[in-house]
């Protein structure tokens, strides 16, 4: 999901495991790679405080270290794209630079939301935080979204539970267009979350939770630019809502697999969804006419 800008970047600098640490400073880097597996993140701390970094590549390593307060990198004042992505890092005292843009800490051990709270709350020019696939447990905090430039947030394959704060979206930026939530332990209500501010959200995934409800949030109506809408595996109950379908005329991918769905599937899911690619809806416990239902959909769909 990350781009990284590295492949733009007129100053790449490649270390090898061998590199020594007094051959990096004191320099002017304004971005290091790190292109195969090391084992200390003792080079964050060591190298020159006069390095003007903007981009810091350490993913897919082996670090296990926590990351402490009081390193150089918390003095680089232009440093916006940070990847540290697919190692063993338990979490830290960090604390990053007003500048970072892109923060991407997926595929660790960090069991401890303090980072999470802090980034949000604090890093108020982040455009991407990925904290997907940890070890985040307890609930998630109600900090209002203070970065109001987000536009990806990725909370998905962490043992989260309790409600998802009403707060977290409703006071969610309006740049916000991607937000992952799924393979969590979520419960409480779907249908109390307020998305109306989420005029720019194209990617929604809720699946792998404990949702229930007693429909669609009627703010969800705001969302028209919705492409991917994935609610699957969770408790949600009722019918699925013909009139608010209207509302998603941009709809490429819907999944409302393995829930509490009942009743007919509404002629709606045709007329609104006409660029629909993929529909999911198995493990429900729909009824009516199955064949005609569909083949009037689909003809409302390609009409």
């Amino acid at each position: 999901m990350v781009m990284s800008p590295l492949s733009t970047s007129p100053k790449l600098v490649s270390l090898e495991p061998s590199t020594s640490i007094a051959s990096l400073g004191p320099c002017n880097l304004s971005n290091i790679f790190i292109c195969k597996a090391i084992h200390s993140l003792l080079l964050i701390f060591l190298l020159s405080p006069s390095c003007v970094l903007e981009t810091l590549d350490l993913s897919s390593n082996n670090f296990s270290d926590p990351l402490p307060r009081n390193s150089f990198l918390e003095s680089c004042i232009h440093l916006s794209y940070v990847n540290l992505s697919h190692n063993s890092i338990p979490g830290g005292t960090l604390r990053f630079g007003p500048s970072l843009l892109q923060l991407d800490l997926s595929r660790n051990i960090i069991s401890d939301s303090t980072w999470l709270t802090y980034s949000l709350s604090t890093c108020q020019n982040l455009n991407l935080l990925n904290f997907s696939d940890n070890k985040l447990t307890g609930k998630l905090g109600a900090t209002p979204l203070s970065c109001k430039s987000l536009s990806i947030l990725d909370l998905s394959y962490n043992p989260f539970s309790g409600e998802i704060p009403p707060t977290f979206v409703a006071d969610s930026p309006p740049s916000l267009k991607y937000l992952d939530l799924s393979h969590n332990n979520f419960s409480g209500s779907f249908s109390s979350l307020d998305f109306g501010h989420c005029n720019n959200l194209t990617w929604l995934s809720l699946s792998q939770n404990r949702l229930s409800g007693n429909g669609f949030p009627s703010s969800l109506r705001n969302c028209g630019l919705l492409q991917t809408l994935n609610l699957s595996r969770n408790e949600l109950q009722f019918k699925i809502p013909g009139a608010l379908l209207r509302s998603f005329t941009n709809l490429r991918q819907l999944s409302l697999a393995h829930n509490l769905f009942y009743g007919d599937i509404p002629l709606e899911l045709g007329q609104a969804c006409g660029t629909l690619q993929e529909l999911d809806l198995s493990a429900n416990k729909l009824t009516g006419g199955f064949a005609a239902k569909f083949c009037i959909v689909f003809f409302y769909a390609e009409s």
